[in-house]
């Protein structure tokens, strides 16, 4: 009736160049009339509490109403004169558009019609069951005022309260905060401003967010709420879009996360957990599945027992927290069968946190790993007592500290022989197998403090199955309770309680999930080797497989040596190649300290005419100068980036920028000892450090045409200690390098550091700053530093801030 009102006042006004000030202010009060009629059946549509039949779709037409109003009321300003509070005009056509188009009968916009076309499937269905005294009570709404009756009555349901969550792409969420409130999808809609913000509730810092799974209060009621799961379920998924027969599966992974919320099981929370249980199941039976006559329960059920019977095909399960609670809803499982899912389910966690920490490593880091793990059985197992996530864990090494590549293969072999078949992780392993279960993995999939109470819970549910006879007793006994009075009903919540509720709260540690060393082992080495065969002695295998890697290896650095300062002449030259002989290169430990090392390094150097190249030397010597190390990702990668460009540059500036005489035993020494500094090895190692300098002097004398047609090429690889008595000469202990503290670095800022201005006939006679990694015994060499460039401003440039280091 008030939109037709506003179609006439606009048909009155359509076609006319003037309009009097009586008339203008005649229509005024009809518009202002309009507002005040329509504000009664505002206050109630925007109102979460009471009893109203379509209150969404209410709310749309009357926000339609109120645009038309709105139109209406800015086109009678256009005819006013006296109106000054908006200078804005338009031509006569645009108006006199703006008028027909709101004189016209236009149908409900596609949102309304959508809504009232919910309402009105709603008001079709059968009339709600009654429910009980305690129906009542469990599913009274302190949002909406009202019980699950007398929102099905409206055509409304409730769903249980979901708080901050994020969907994954391939399935399920990377986290979402479960709730065991319930809430009207009315009443969210209303207060959260369909989803736009968070609903304020106590005792959630984040407040609601979501809806999570429907509520199962009675048939009646759950056919309303099946009408609102499309809207509710494209809210749940990472694309936005509601898929059926898909999307469905969201519930799922919400289900499995209810199953492990705690870890103190509530009661609260285990009977939130049987209704939530209730409700999936009904959603998946009536979900049709992909197949003719079958239905999505059917295909979730034959996932699940897929899951536990073929162990090749787990890896194709997305989302572990799904296939957990399909456990749940599986009829004629036992305890003993869910106690076999919940072991398959804790298992198949471990072994995808441990290829995620090794999905960018190489054979001999796998290899290194399963070394670590194949120890001697020492009766040390205190680390699988440590709390998970370790609060002191640190990064995750695998560079294979401790381990010998040579020797290796002959200490497996021997501990094979002492102990055939029995072994422990060493202390090395055990260490990063906790910082892998301690480091954060953004991932689908249930973490390591979850693990023992997901063990305690699917044996759990098995227990109350069995006690009630079969799983359809359950759903019946629960459904009885919501809409009958009879005490029996209740009593038997009790007892389902009872044999939920977990006898003791296990600690979350590798002892309370797999018992003991052997079954953690055994998923780590299926990840180390792929293709172990299990009939075969494990240490056995890792023995030959090192001891392939290392004669490969041992083969292609001494068929590609270091004879001259060209780098040695592959066949196919190419990332792969290279990876093959030499391995991977060393990488920063602390990778921030290296940024801020190479920051001033290239702020100082911003104009002095230095190679990127020379930076990044520079660079990596200041990181050292700070404390920095670098290690190898495994004792068999050996890659130097830079080794003959650097040294190529360090000779080169010696001799024409600084006019320095770069021949001599000294000059040699000192540039092996710069060299140390600016190239990224593991200065820990006294092998490495004794063929790398060997390698360095060997390049620099090429530098310097030295004849070296009489000596013997040297093995491209540090883990050789192959090289002669003089060039071996090269490598005295080092000293220490002195650790710079920040904000003391020569009294300037990081981004101003002081240093001496260099002219272009300035020779440098003296040391730098940092002393010298090959010194000898008594006193440390000169070493030539960063400390010649000039500072001229401490603003970086936009192409240097974006420089990322690459291999030369």
């Amino acid at each position: 009736l008030v939109a037709l009102r506003l179609r006439r006042v606009a048909r009155q006004l359509c076609g006319r160049k003037t309009v009097s000030a009586d008339e203008l202010n005649s229509l005024r009060e009809r518009l202002t009339r309009a507002k005040a009629t329509l504000q009664p059946t505002k206050d109630v549509a925007h109102s979460a509490t009471g009893q109203l039949r379509g209150r969404s779709a209410l709310r749309e037409r009357l926000a339609e109403i109120e645009a038309a109003r709105e139109r209406l009321s800015y086109a009678l300003g256009q005819f006013d004169e006296r109106d000054t509070n908006d200078q804005r005009t338009i031509g006569s056509v645009a108006l006199d558009a703006i008028l027909r188009d709101a004189g016209q009968h236009v149908p409900q916009g596609p949102v309304a019609a959508a809504l009232s076309r919910r309402a009105d499937a709603a008001s079709e269905l059968p009339a709600p069951e009654k429910l009980s005294k305690y129906g009542t009570e469990y599913t009274t709404d302190a949002y909406s005022c009202c019980d699950a009756w007398e929102l099905a009555t409206q055509g409304d349901a409730l769903f249980f309260q979901l708080g901050r969550m994020q969907p994954a792409a391939e399935g399920g969420f990377y986290s979402a905060e479960e709730g065991d409130g319930l809430i009207a999808h009315e009443a969210f809609v209303l207060l959260s401003r369909d989803g736009r913000q968070a609903i304020k509730c106590a005792g959630r810092e984040e407040g609601i967010a979501f809806l999570g799974l429907p509520l199962y209060a009675s048939h009646g009621h759950f056919l309303r709420a099946q009408i609102l799961l499309p809207e509710v379920l494209r809210r749940l998924t990472s694309s936005g879009v509601y898929q059926a027969g898909v999307s469905e599966r969201q519930f799922l992974s919400l289900l499995g996360r209810a199953l492990v919320s705690g870890p103190e099981k509530t009661e609260n929370q285990l009977v939130s957990l049987l209704h939530k249980a209730r409700a999936v199941s009904a959603v998946l039976s009536s979900t049709p599945g992909s197949h003719s006559g079958t239905t999505l329960l059917d295909e979730v059920v034959g996932e699940v027992k897929q899951f536990l019977e073929e162990p090749g095909a787990r890896a194709g399960a997305t989302d572990l927290f799904a296939v957990a609670a399909a456990g749940l809803v599986v009829e004629g499982w036992n305890t003993a069968r869910l106690l076999e899912l919940a072991h398959a389910v804790v298992g198949e966690c471990l072994r995808r946190r441990i290829a995620h920490a090794l999905r960018g490593s190489g054979e001999p880091q796998r290899l290194c790993l399963a070394w670590a793990l194949l120890g001697p059985k020492t009766g040390d197992t205190a680390w699988l007592d440590r709390a998970l996530p370790c609060p002191n864990a640190g990064e995750v090494h695998l560079d294979g500290n401790g381990i010998d590549p040579i020797n290796a293969p002959c200490e497996l072999e021997e501990l094979e022989l002492d102990s055939p078949g029995l072994g422990a992780p060493r202390r090395v392993g055990a260490e990063v197998l906790l910082n892998i279960l301690s480091s954060r993995c953004v991932d689908s999939n249930p973490q390591p403090k979850d693990w023992a109470l997901l063990k305690q819970m699917l044996p759990a549910w098995g227990r109350l199955v069995d006690s009630s006879g079969s799983l359809a007793s359950v759903w019946q006994s629960l459904d009885a309770l919501m809409v009958d009075d009879d005490p029996a009903h209740l009593q038997d919540l009790h007892r389902s309680v009872a044999a939920l509720r977990p006898p003791e709260q296990l600690p979350s540690t590798l002892r309370s999930t797999f018992g003991g060393e052997e079954e953690v082992t055994a998923v780590a080495m299926s990840v180390c080797l792929p293709d172990v065969d299990p009939s075969r002695s494990l240490r056995l295998q890792v023995a030959a497989k090192l001891r392939e890697i290392v004669e490969r290896r041992t083969a292609l650095v001494r068929k590609y040596p270091i004879i001259g300062a060209d780098f040695p002449k592959l066949e196919i030259h190419s990332g792969e190649t290279v990876r093959d002989v030499w391995g991977a290169p060393a990488n920063p430990v602390d990778p921030a300290l290296h940024h801020k090392a190479m920051m001033r390094v290239y702020r100082r150097t911003m104009k002095a005419g230095v190679s990127m190249t020379t930076k990044e030397a520079l660079a990596d010597k200041e990181y050292r100068k700070r404390g920095g190390a670098f290690a190898f990702p495994s004792p068999m990668d050996t890659f130097i980036r830079g080794l003959h460009r650097r040294t190529m540059d360090l000779h080169q500036d010696w001799r024409l920028r600084l006019k320095r005489d770069t021949s001599g035993a000294e000059a040699r020494c000192e540039a092996v000892a710069e060299m140390l500094l600016r190239l990224r090895w593991d200065d820990s190692d006294q092998k490495a450090r004794r063929k790398l300098a060997a390698i360095v002097g060997r390049i620099w004398d090429a530098l310097e045409g030295v004849d070296l047609t009489a000596k013997p090429p040297l093995s491209s690889a540090l883990w050789l200690d192959d090289a002669d008595g003089d060039d071996m000469a090269l490598a005295a202990p080092s000293q220490p390098l002195p650790v710079i503290e920040e904000g003391k670095q020569g009294g300037g800022s990081a981004g101003e550091a002081m240093a001496p201005k260099v002219g272009a006939d300035t020779s440098v006679t003296g040391a730098d700053s940092g002393t010298n990694a090959l010194g000898g015994s008594e006193e440390s060499m000169p070493v030539l530093g960063d400390d010649e460039f000039v500072v001229v401003e401490p603003a970086m440039p936009s192409a240097l801030e974006q420089h990322t280091e690459e291999e030369d």
